[in-house]
């Protein structure tokens, strides 16, 4: 019987682990210098192919105010961290500006984020993203490595930071937007921070806060968190624990205490983002898509 039990156990061990991997396959492993090739080559395509809005047009349209948009109606129930990025994943896209350093021949991609707020193309990122000032060209790589010419600039907010922009393409998948999470709420970043893409990070919201741009009298709003990111994910989406956006990553601000030539000092790292609402006022008749 001892035997017969032993036997058993180990049958029913290997149910559990084939109905745990059905469950959940493993994680994909990315290989960031690969994925980047990928994005540059195909940005140089694009290019060759002339199916593309110039750098300089799209500049020159980063002073239209508003849109329309059909948004998805946000998510109401809270989901595990695995699931929300499961379901947001592919809503985020590597946002990148093809250019020539000027000390090669080569071709070089500038890499941040963006994420669809809309099936048919329509994308948020920020606003320094899309005022590439030596880029020629401006698409974004979905996680299936399709890749989509940056068609035209819908709306944007310098002092905000924001740019809603069209993709050329179709098949899209939308995250929705929230409302603004209160301080102390949980939330999660995705984003491509120094050719680590698709990194997923989780923390809370830390704060708001009012800051003053150098380029304008303008006082506007910014919302802190202590979900980590750094160069290269600026424009990710911030996501409550519904999976909607209720911020954007924007830039990190690095406190530290007198410095000393021997030390660095450094006290902590400021994470800050758009706020929800500073992109909802680029968007006007928000027709709801289903929820996903």
């Amino acid at each position: 019987m001892n035997r017969i039990a032993t036997l058993a156990s180990a049958f029913a061990l290997c149910a559990a682990c084939a109905a745990l991997g059905a469950s959940g396959a493993a994680p994909a492993v990315i290989d960031g210098t690969d994925l980047k090739d990928a994005l540059t080559r195909g940005l140089e395509r694009i290019r060759a192919g002339a199916r593309f809005t110039p750098v300089a047009t799209l500049r020159s349209q980063l002073d239209r105010a508003t849109c329309p948009v059909a948004l998805a109606a946000p998510g109401t129930t809270p989901l595990a961290r695995e699931d929300v990025f499961r379901l947001r994943r592919d809503s985020v896209l590597v946002v990148g500006s093809l250019y020539k350093c000027g000390k090669c021949a080569k071709w070089h991609t500038t890499t941040a984020a963006g994420f669809c707020v809309s099936t048919n193309g329509v994308l948020v990122t920020n606003y320094h993203v899309v005022n590439s000032t030596n880029g020629v060209v401006i698409g974004a790589m979905a996680w299936n490595r399709s890749i989509y010419p940056v068609k035209a600039v819908l709306a944007a907010d310098k002092d905000a930071d924001v740019a809603v922009v069209q993709l050329d393409g179709s098949g899209f998948v939308a995250a929705p937007l929230g409302t603004t999470a209160p301080v102390g709420a949980s939330v999660s970043v995705i984003g491509h921070p120094s050719k680590h893409f698709f990194m997923f990070t989780a923390g809370v919201v830390a704060g708001y806060y009012i800051i003053t741009c150098e380029h304008s009298p303008a006082h506007v709003p910014r919302m802190t968190i202590t979900a980590d990111f750094a160069e290269g994910a600026s424009g990710g989406p911030v996501l409550d624990e519904r999976g909607n956006v209720v911020g954007m990553v924007e830039s990190t601000q690095t406190l530290a205490a007198k410095k000393d030539a021997d030390h660095d000092n450094t006290q902590m790292v400021v994470k800050k983002c758009v706020t929800v609402d500073s992109i909802m006022k680029l968007i006007t008749a928000q027709n709801e898509q289903g929820a996903r």
